[in-house]
């Protein structure tokens, strides 16, 4: 019987089958996500990459990145998160310095100012959603870089003894079948997952030679034989001198296997069966970015089957193979890098010329004619900055090997850039690397750790936390309301807590550093008398195996006790008394006479509780608060008078006091609202006691310090108040102020529909060879780069 074969876009499909011919074909655009189920977008994956300036730094350097944040599965911008952590790792693998970056459309912007006192040697740079926790940490962005110093070696192993390397065989399409041609891969790693030259024979359970092989330095060979039926093989491996034995996985005698090769126009799925029935009700499945763009169905008593797909017919990126039985069991599977972009041909860069001289104005013109035409719309990011001059220093990670190849090849991927160039081997070492690694993976599958949501994704800021007893712990059922305010804004926003006493307020926004004030109160009366505190969660990176973190929760509500006992030394005529009796009755003073103790007036005209105003600002600043307060008050923008008394001098403004201490205008102005406590109002007689200097009326403000929450929790209240440091604002690239080693940083380049872009900076000083770098990624989540250099002479 003839197969029947289906795809999503064309219909020239030649199905090549021993002793058959062409078959029929159809269309299919059903999505596979769990053998064809409906895909839920809550679990729809994140990844990250980096574009940074450079690849090495000192310590003094800044270091510029561009944050692409993508779908895992399809490439594209629109992500479920739009806030990025960037956490800079030290080489004692504890986090130095963390940024919040806001994304928007798929994009954020970012920087490291280095310490000069920073030591030498290899550090990491960490980027996560807190979405992608939910998930195998291999999605997170990670990069090594490196300060003063070339890429570290890992010499941990103080035994000069050869170790035995790892060394693992893994056959294309997961299983070594009798009777047919099999390519098995072998990859050899020493410790640490570094790559190792290694020499072998193998033998089969007789002892007869079969066939001899060696690895790359990558670690990665591959050789070919046809396992006998009944045989077991084994391989004796050579280093150093040194020969150890390792087992061939065992030959399956009834199975079924694939094997992928490149064809001039397309590939190759040949599919190989030793089983009875041959390939009777087998279905040929390809996947590409969560959907099935090929299937084939196969029936018949067949033990070889080859299935051309052309490149037209597959994006650019991994595919997955897998071939199924008629119970949905798979029977093998493998994957393929599928290279058809063309796009880095589409975007050229070109210097005005190939050598510069020093202070010279360099200029490049960027070439983005076949992406307007094509109507295609990309973010890009470009920079300019010298060739690493350490002939040992790593290659680099680029956009395309990134989003394309990792994280889904979990290994230890040395050499990168070996398997993005143009290099003859390139296909042939990627192939290696595909099949080689451990376990097939599901390209498609988004199942989260543990099999739930932990971690939500972010819109914006978050601040949560529990309202709970202070000395059993229990949950305090409590209205929580937050109010927060910057130079740009004042926000108000109020909820409950849960039973466990947990509240939550996302998609914040603090563009900049932020007065927070979280207040809660007891919802039932019965609990007036216990005493509770806010609990915020405090900000605990995810464990990883690139760094560490001992941060644990904090108590934002502690108070601050000052000791404000003051001894006093003997003066001149004291006379000391003998012991004395007194007997008082101590009056308790509320919280505005203890804080007007340092103050010379005794009693004030008016007085304006910020309570709550700390709640709910209604005002800018404290001097707009009194506005309409108060008879004889005047407010007219930022300046007040007071009706009552007019100063000699002519100055009408008002005596300024803070905390009891003679301060300006402009210090009362800048205080937040949520930093006061009250406002004295001294009009009048009652300010003559400060001379000339209350002419114009006296406004005496208060700060809060602890203290007036004792008077808060009788009202069955609790505060806590802190600085948001906000999303990280980036700084702008100034040449000028960095190092010579990057000339030009810009984050967002933009498609000029006129005329071609040209960029231009100062060639500065430092004769070296320097490297223009453009990566960017479309709409519709093609990566693509492209590269250019010149001379500063």
């Amino acid at each position: 019987m003839k197969p029947i074969f289906t795809s999503l876009s064309s219909a020239w499909i030649n199905l090549i089958f021993v002793l058959l011919s062409l078959s029929a074909f159809s269309y299919n655009t059903d999505s596979l996500i769990n053998n064809n189920e409906s895909k839920d977008i809550s679990f729809s994956k994140e990844k990250i990459y980096i574009h940074f300036d450079k690849t090495f730094y000192n310590q003094g350097d800044d270091i510029w990145y561009k944050i692409y944040l993508v779908n895992a599965i399809n490439h594209e911008p629109e992500s479920l998160s739009k806030v990025v952590y960037v956490d800079l790792i030290g080489p004692n693998h504890t986090i130095i310095e963390t940024k919040t970056i806001k994304i928007n459309a798929g994009t954020g912007n970012g920087d490291f100012k280095l310490p000069t006192a920073l030591p030498n040697g290899e550090y990491t740079i960490r980027a996560y959603t807190n979405f992608m926790r939910n998930f195998d940490d291999s999605y997170f962005f990670v990069k090594k870089i490196y300060l003063n110093t070339v890429k570290s070696n890992h010499s941990f192993n103080t035994n000069t003894t050869p170790l035995k390397p790892h060394i693992s065989f893994s056959p294309e399409g997961g299983n070594l079948v009798s009777g047919f041609l099999n390519r098995i891969v072998v990859k050899a790693t020493k410790p640490l997952r570094k790559g190792e030259i290694v020499t072998g024979e193998v033998f089969d359970d007789t002892n007869n030679k079969v066939l001899h092989f060696e690895t790359s330095e990558l670690g990665l060979g591959s050789f070919q034989f046809i396992p006998q039926k009944g045989r077991t093989y084994t391989a004796i491996v050579s280093l150093n001198g040194e020969k150890n034995t390792y087992s061939l996985p065992p030959v399956k005698d009834n199975s079924a296997t694939i094997r992928i090769d490149k064809t001039y126009n397309g590939y190759r799925v040949n599919v190989y069966s030793s089983l009875l029935n041959g390939m009777d009700n087998f279905e040929l499945l390809g996947m590409q970015k969560g959907d099935i763009v090929c299937r084939a169905k196969l029936n018949g008593e067949n033990a070889e089957i080859a299935i051309d797909i052309p490149k037209s017919d597959l994006e650019q990126g991994l595919i997955q193979f897998q071939l199924l039985n008629k119970n949905g069991t798979i029977l093998s599977d493998e994957i393929a890098f599928i290279d058809t972009n063309n796009l880095d041909q589409k975007v050229t860069l070109t210097p005005l010329k190939e050598t510069f001289e020093k202070n010279d104005i360099a200029e490049i013109e960027i070439n983005f004619d076949q992406l307007l035409e094509e109507n295609i719309k990309a973010n890009m990011s470009i920079s300019v900055t010298q060739v690493n001059p350490s002939k040992n220093d790593a290659s680099d990670l680029d956009i395309k090997s990134h989003l394309l190849l990792n994280p889904e090849i979990r290994d230890n991927i040395e050499q990168f850039d070996i398997y993005s160039s143009n290099d003859l081997n390139r296909k042939k070492i990627l192939n290696q690397l595909l099949i080689s690694q451990d376990g097939k993976l599901i390209l498609s599958e988004d199942t989260p750790k543990n099999n739930e949501l932990k971690f939500s994704p972010e819109s914006g800021l978050n601040l949560k936390g529990t309202v709970k007893e202070i000395h059993k712990g229990k949950p305090v059922k409590a209205s929580v309301t937050v109010t927060y305010k910057n130079g740009n804004e004042i926000g108000h926003d109020k909820t409950v807590t849960d039973d466990l006493g947990r509240f939550s307020f996302d998609g914040l926004n603090f563009d900049e550093r932020t007065f927070v004030a979280i207040k809660a109160k007891r919802l039932k009366a019965s609990y007036y008398s216990k005493d509770f505190i806010i609990v915020l969660d405090s900000t605990i990176p995810p464990q990883h195996k690139y760094a560490s973190t001992s941060n644990g929760n904090i108590v934002l509500d502690s108070k601050i006790e000052q000791n404000k006992n003051i001894g006093f030394a003997p003066q001149k005529g004291e006379v000391k008394l003998d012991k004395v009796k007194i007997n008082a009755i101590k009056k308790r003073l509320d919280r505005f006479s203890k804080k007007r103790k340092a103050s010379l007036y005794l009693s004030p005209s008016h007085t304006l509780d910020f309570k709550n105003l700390r709640i709910s600002p209604s005002a800018n600043n404290p001097i707009q608060a009194l506005q309409g307060k108060f008879p004889g008050v005047h407010v007219i923008g930022d300046n007040i008078t007071l009706r009552g008394r007019n100063s000699l001098t002519g100055n009408n403004e008002p005596l300024f006091l803070l905390d009891g201490l003679p301060t300006d205008r402009d210090q009362i102005l800048s205080l937040p609202i949520f930093d006061i406590d009250f406002i004295d109002v001294i009009q009048a007689v009652r300010a003559s006691v400060y001379g000339s200097r209350g002419g114009g009326g006296i406004i005496a403000v208060y700060t809060v310090d602890g203290s007036e929450e004792n008077e808060e929790k009788n009202n069955r209240n609790v505060t806590t108040s802190f600085y948001h440091p906000g999303f990280y604002q980036a700084r702008k690239f100034n040449q000028d102020e960095n190092n010579s080693s990057t000339l030009y940083w810009n984050p967002d380049l933009k498609l000029n529909p006129s005329e071609n872009t040209k960029i231009t900076f100062n060639t500065a000083n430092k004769s070296a060879t320097y490297k223009v770098l453009l990566e960017g990624i479309t709409s519709n989540g093609t990566p693509f780069k492209s590269v250019a250099y010149f001379d500063v002479n």
